[in-house]
């Protein structure tokens, strides 16, 4: 009961987005390759019968499935389920509609390595032994920025491997800004090609080809709109705290009726001080790339200002703030 009164009290809410905002419904929408071509998931059921796939294409979808850290169960009946991450569900799903199955390509490309995914570092990364050369092969699954900011090469528009100068490296960058404006969520798969590793460390994913980004589509909830409005009309403040992409957030906190100003990451909570963060909280709406620990840190400075926070979210990395 007194749990129930302290929520009733609530000044401030910190929602999560991915499930509680939105559907958390992932489907993949197309897999763009940033200066050239795009595979939609219409595209992707004919790829494996098309001859004139480039090769690097159907690496990309290779790492999609290696580096997932989703599998398919068939039940009793026969149906086939998703075990796993969200993002990695929808990876999978969309590789295997190129007949790219996972069983298949895991025992073509045996496991020697691997890097959980974490909040911290954003990626998922597999080492692997290439099917028919004496070399293997790191795949990485993440948040674009960071395997960018990891790779030194890209495919041109003619499916051409060229290096990153810092002029395409910015342009790359405004690229992902576009794709995330529109409310998806990004998650990119690289490559770095002929290693001679035995096991995998966080410094060895570097000088990677940064092969695409997964389009993935998440919808808002129809009745959330209208809740985020009656929620503000009652003099309650509600700030949306994510881990995705910053335009991500800002077109996720547009749609549902969030004022879309000045966005804070995780890594600006790094470089304030607590005063710092104080002085600002309030009048930040949204926060994005923010990891299970960043949550908890916003939580204190509105407590230190008064507020009965209330934090909503449906994951494990909402736990340390709840």
């Amino acid at each position: 009961m007194a749990a129930g009164e302290l929520l009733g009290a609530a000044t401030v809410i910190c929602t999560d987005k991915t499930g509680t905002l939105t559907r958390g419904v992932m489907e993949v929408e197309a897999l763009n390759f940033l200066q050239g071509d795009t595979i939609t998931r219409e595209d992707a059921v004919y790829l494996n019968t098309l001859p004139s796939t480039p090769l690097l294409h159907r690496l990309a979808l290779t790492g999609l499935v290696l580096a997932s850290d989703a599998h398919p169960v068939t039940s009793d009946d026969g149906s086939i389920a998703y075990v796993g991450t969200a993002t990695g569900r929808a990876a999978l799903v969309f590789a295997e509609k190129a007949n790219l199955t996972q069983e298949n390509l895991r025992r073509q490309w045996p496991q020697r390595g691997a890097i959980s995914f974490n909040a911290q570092w954003k990626y998922r990364a597999t080492l692997h032994d290439h099917p028919t050369q004496a070399t293997r092969y790191l795949f990485v699954l993440g948040a674009p920025e960071v395997l960018l900011e990891r790779s030194s090469r890209v495919l041109n528009a003619r499916n051409e491997v060229i290096q990153i100068t810092s002029t395409k490296r910015y342009t790359l960058d405004r690229k992902l800004e576009s794709l995330a404006a529109d409310g998806n969520r990004l998650v990119a798969v690289a490559v770095r090609r002929n290693v001679s590793l035995n096991e995998i460390h966080h410094d060895d994913v570097r000088d990677l080809l940064f092969l695409g980004v997964l389009i993935i589509n998440d919808p808002v909830r129809t009745q959330v709109p209208d809740v985020i409005h009656a929620t503000l009309a009652a003099g309650i403040e509600i700030k949306l705290v994510t881990g995705d992409h910053p335009a991500t957030a800002r077109a996720v906190g547009r749609a549902v009726g969030l004022a879309a100003g000045e966005v804070i990451t995780s890594e600006d909570l790094n470089n304030m001080s607590d005063a710092e963060l104080t002085d600002i909280i309030e009048r930040v709406t949204i926060f994005a790339r923010i990891t299970p620990l960043d949550k908890q840190r916003i939580v204190r400075p509105l407590q230190r200002r008064g507020h009965v926070v209330a934090m909503t979210g449906d994951g494990v990395n909402d736990a340390v703030a709840l």
